[in-house]
């Protein structure tokens, strides 16, 4: 029976935000546990903690994580709230690395990968709603990434891997979708 509170804003904490996860983090039964999943959140979590003094995690993503090397007093802040967690969970080996890199080594952290279920390998029931992949040939093979369009997340190296594996199983006609904004949109 987990109660999950999602307060903040995208790229956002307004002032009632605040208040809020004050109040949650003051008044949550003991063996709470305190996930924070963005910078923000971490950030906030870590100045309210002489509040609610309560130990925390943070989930980090290695677009946050790259964002540490500033030297905006913000960052700097950040930097503390990250060391500050009891434990640090990374997204990708590639993030923990980075994090060690600009920041430090945490002594509880560790990876955990984002896992996907069995079922997002099925095949899907009618065409694509996208106009560009509805207009594909069925007998397309698709390989589809996912994430934001920026050298660190590895599409050129995709599209490598896939050119090979062309050529070394004979595959025709393969698509490469990359879902995902191109670097510096929102």
């Amino acid at each position: 029976d987990a109660n999950v509170y999602r307060l903040l804003k995208h790229h956002r904490i307004p002032l009632r935000a605040i208040h809020e996860v004050g109040l949650v983090l003051r008044d949550a039964p003991s063996g709470f546990i305190v996930l924070t999943a963005d910078i923000r959140s971490a950030i906030l979590t870590y100045v309210l903690r002489p509040l609610h003094k309560r130990p925390y995690r943070v989930i980090m993503h290695g677009s946050e994580v790259a964002k540490l090397r500033s030297r905006n007093p913000l960052f700097a802040l950040a930097r503390r709230a990250y060391l500050g967690a009891e434990m640090l969970a990374a997204n990708s080996k590639a993030t923990l690395e980075l994090f060690q890199r600009a920041v430090g080594v945490h002594p509880n952290a560790v990876v955990t990968l984002p896992g996907v279920a069995a079922g997002w390998f099925d095949g899907g029931d009618g065409p694509f709603e996208h106009p560009q992949l509805a207009a594909l040939d069925a007998a397309a093979q698709l390989v589809c990434t996912v994430g934001r369009v920026e050298p660190r997340k590895g599409q050129l190296e995709a599209v490598v891997a896939i050119a090979r594996a062309s050529e070394i199983h004979g595959l025709k006609s393969v698509v490469y979708v990359i879902a995902g904004r191109p670097e510096g949109r929102e």
